[in-house]
C-alpha cells in the first residue's frame, strides 16, 4: 500500500458522448469540462497541553503532550516519540526521558505523552526540552517536535552565615576559625559576595583582620567557607566577639541583619594565675598550720618574687580556686570553711588584698567546691558544687561576687564518682566535666550546654585506682582538651591525647618513682607555648617544673625549696 505523503491535486477533462440520438449519424458529444480533486494526506501532529508548567519544588510534575491524528483512519496508526534535551537536560536532572510508541486503532484520533518534570529548589533560568516523533506507520509526519517550557518558580537564593564559637588557644599559637557560608538554595548562575571583617569587642591584635575579598560559589555550589585566624594569648579575659560581613551580592541577596558572628572563649582556664600581670603563671601557697599565705612570682622557672598575703589563722578556711570574679584581669582567691560553711571571695589588686566579701553561706559541709569555669559564656566566671553525701550537684551562676542564680543539674548518686577537671572537650565552647569513680575505675565526660546535660560519655576505665586525675590542658597543641595522670602507688606517669571525649593515644612520660612528689600545678612557664608541669615534693619540700615540649619532657628545673612541708601551693 503506498501511504500519501502530501497533499496532492488531480485536475479531471470531461467530455459526454451520447450516441442514442439520431443527429449526427446517432453520436452526440458534449463540449469538455474540467474539474480539480484535493486528497489530503493522513497526518500524525504532536503539541504541548500547555504553554508552560511550573518546576515545583520535590514532587515531579506531568507535562502533557497531545498527539493526534489529521482525520479518522481505518487502519492502525503508529508514530515512535522520545525526548530531547534543550536547555533543559536530562543530566541536570530537569526532567525524565521517555521513549515509546504511541498506537491509534481504527476511529482513534487523539493520545497523550506524559513527561515528568523534576522540582528542584535551584534558581535558573526558564528551560525548554522537545518531544519527537518518528517513524509513523499508516500516516506521515506532521508537526513532529514539540517544546515544552520548563518555568523556573524558585527565589533567588539568600546568603546566609553560621556563627562560631571556639577557644582561643595559648599564646603564639593559631587558632582557624571557620565561617560555613550558605545559599538558600542552589542556582545555575555563578553567585559571587564581597566580605570583609570588622571589630566587636575583639580586636585585630585578637584576629587576623580580612579585607574586602570576594567569596564565590559555583553554579549549584551552596556552601563555602571562610577562616579567620585568631591568635591565643595566656590571659583570663572575658569572651571576645568579631564580625564577617557583606555586600555587593551578584545574583544572590543578602539580607540587612546577615553577618556572622565570631567568639571567642577564652582558652585559659577561669584558675589562671598571673597575679602581677607579666604573662608568667604565678604560684599561691598557704600554710595550713600557721594560717600564713603567700604568692610566688615566677620569672619562668625562677621565683622572682615572694609576697606575703593576709594572713587567715583559721585553718578550716581553705583556698579552693584561682579566677577573676570581677572581670578586672586581676586574679581573685575563692575560699570555703569546711566547718562553719561559709565562702568568700578575695578581689586581689596585684598581690594586694583590695577586699574581701563573704557570699552565700553553705552549712552542709557535705558540699564541696569542685571547679570554677564560665559555664554560661557571659564572660563570668561560675562555681560548680558537687554534695559528696546526696549525690547532687550544682551551679552558681555569678555575676561578680553576687550569685545570679544557683542551678541543679543532674544529680549522681553514687558518690564514689568524683569531679576531676573542667574543659571544654568537644570544642563547642562549652565547659564540660571530667569524672572518675574511684571505686569501679570507670570515667567519664559530661558534654553540658550551660546547664544542661547534653551528652554523657564513658570513656577508658582504668581500675587501678591508683591512677589519679591531677590536669587537664592541651598538651600537644592540636586546640584539644587532654589529661595529666600520676599513679601514686607505681610513680608512673601518663597523658591521655584526647580527640574530643574520645581518647586518642596514651602516652608514658618519666616515672617519678618517689610518691610524694605531687603535680602541683600545670601552665606554660617557660612562654613557648607548651604546658609545662609545677611539682612538690611533700617529704623534702624540693620543688621542680618540668619543662614540656609536648608529651614530651625536655628539661627539669628545681628552684626554690620550701622545707616546711606545712606550706601547700593551692592549684
Amino acid at each position: 500500500i503506498n501511504i500519501l505523503e502530501k497533499t496532492t491535486t488531480a485536475t479531471i477533462a470531461v467530455k459526454v458522448k451520447d450516441n442514442g440520438g439520431t443527429a449526427n449519424t446517432g453520436i452526440d458529444t458534449s463540449s469538455e469540462e474540467t474539474f480539480t480533486i484535493t486528497i489530503n494526506p493522513l497526518l500524525v501532529n504532536i503539541a504541548p497541553a500547555v504553554n508552560s508548567i511550573n518546576e515545583g519544588d520535590t514532587t515531579p510534575t506531568e507535562y502533557n503532550f497531545t498527539v493526534s491524528l489529521s482525520s479518522i483512519s481505518s487502519e492502525t496508526v503508529t508514530v515512535n516519540y522520545s525526548t530531547a534535551d534543550n536547555s533543559a537536560t536530562i543530566a541536570d536532572d530537569d526532567y525524565v526521558e521517555k521513549t515509546g510508541v504511541i498506537s491509534f486503532a481504527p476511529g482513534e484520533t487523539s493520545k497523550i505523552i506524559k513527561v515528568l518534570v523534576n522540582g528542584d529548589r535551584k534558581y535558573e533560568v526558564d528551560q525548554a526540552f522537545k518531544v519527537n516523533l518518528t517513524n509513523p506507520t499508516q500516516a506521515v509526519l506532521g508537526i513532529s517536535t514539540a517544546t515544552g517550557i520548563i518555568t523556573n518558580d524558585d527565589k533567588i537564593p539568600t546568603v546566609s552565615i553560621k556563627n562560631v564559637t571556639k577557644r582561643e588557644g595559648n599564646a603564639g599559637t593559631k587558632t582557624p576559625f571557620v565561617f560555613t557560608v550558605d545559599l538558600s538554595n542552589p542556582s545555575d548562575e555563578e553567585v559571587k559576595v564581597s566580605y570583609s571583617t570588622s571589630d566587636g569587642t575583639a580586636t585585630t591584635i585578637d584576629y587576623t583582620p580580612l579585607e574586602t575579598s570576594i567569596l564565590t560559589f559555583a553554579p549549584n555550589q551552596t556552601s563555602q567557607t571562610i577562616t579567620v585566624q585568631i591568635s591565643g594569648d595566656n590571659d583570663f579575659e572575658t569572651n571576645e566577639t568579631f564580625f564577617i560581613n557583606f555586600s555587593n551580592a551578584i545574583n544572590a541577596t543578602i539580607s540587612p541583619e546577615t553577618r556572622g558572628i565570631g567568639t571567642i572563649i577564652n582558652y585559659e582556664r577561669a584558675n589562671d594565675t598571673d597575679f602581677n600581670g607579666d604573662g608568667n603563671p604565678d604560684l599561691v601557697w598557704r600554710n595550713y598550720q600557721t594560717g600564713d599565705n603567700a604568692i610566688w612570682l615566677m620569672k619562668g622557672t625562677e621565683l622572682d618574687k615572694g609576697v606575703f598575703i593576709t594572713k587567715v589563722d583559721d585553718i578550716d578556711w581553705k583556698i579552693e580556686q584561682i579566677a577573676d570574679f570581677n572581670s578586672d584581669r586581676n586574679v581573685d582567691l575563692l575560699w570555703r570553711n569546711y566547718r562553719t560553711g561559709e565562702n568568700a571571695i578575695w578581689l586581689m589588686n596585684g598581690t594586694t588584698l583590695e577586699k574581701g566579701i563573704f557570699i552565700t553561706k553553705v552549712d552542709d559541709i557535705s558540699w564541696k567546691i569542685s571547679g570554677v569555669a564560665d559555664f554560661d559564656n557571659d564572660g563570668k566566671v561560675d562555681i560548680l558544687w558537687r554534695n559528696y553525701q546526696t549525690g547532687e550537684n550544682t551551679i552558681w551562676f555569678m555575676d561578680d561576687t553576687a550569685i545570679k542564680k544557683a542551678e541543679f543539674i543532674t544529680k549522681v548518686d553514687d558518690t564514689n564518682w568524683k569531679i576531676e577537671e573542667l574543659g571544654d572537650f568537644n570544642g563547642n565552647g562549652k565547659v564540660d566535666i571530667l569524672w572518675r569513680n574511684y571505686r569501679t575505675g570507670e570515667n567519664a565526660i559530661w558534654l553540658m550546654n550551660g546547664k544542661t546535660l547534653d551528652e554523657g560519655v564513658f570513656i577508658d576505665k582504668v581500675d587501678e585506682m591508683k591512677w589519679e586525675v591531677e590536669a587537664v590542658n592541651d598538651f600537644n597543641r592540636d586546640g584539644k582538651v587532654d589529661i595529666l595522670w600520676r599513679n601514686y602507688s607505681s610513680g608512673e606517669n601518663s597523658i591521655w591525647l584526647m580527640n574530643g571525649e574520645k581518647l586518642d593515644k596514651g602516652v608514658f612520660i618519666p616515672k617519678v618513682d618517689d610518691i610524694n612528689w605531687k603535680i602541683e600545678q600545670v601552665s606554660d612557664f617557660t612562654n613557648d607555648g607548651k604546658v609545662d608541669i609545677v611539682w612538690r615534693n611533700y617529704r623534702n619540700g624540693t620543688n621542680a617544673i618540668w619543662q614540656m615540649d609536648d608529651t614530651t619532657l625536655d628539661k627539669g628545673f628545681e628552684f626554690t625549696k620550701v622545707g616546711d612541708i606545712k606550706w601547700e601551693i593551692v592549684g
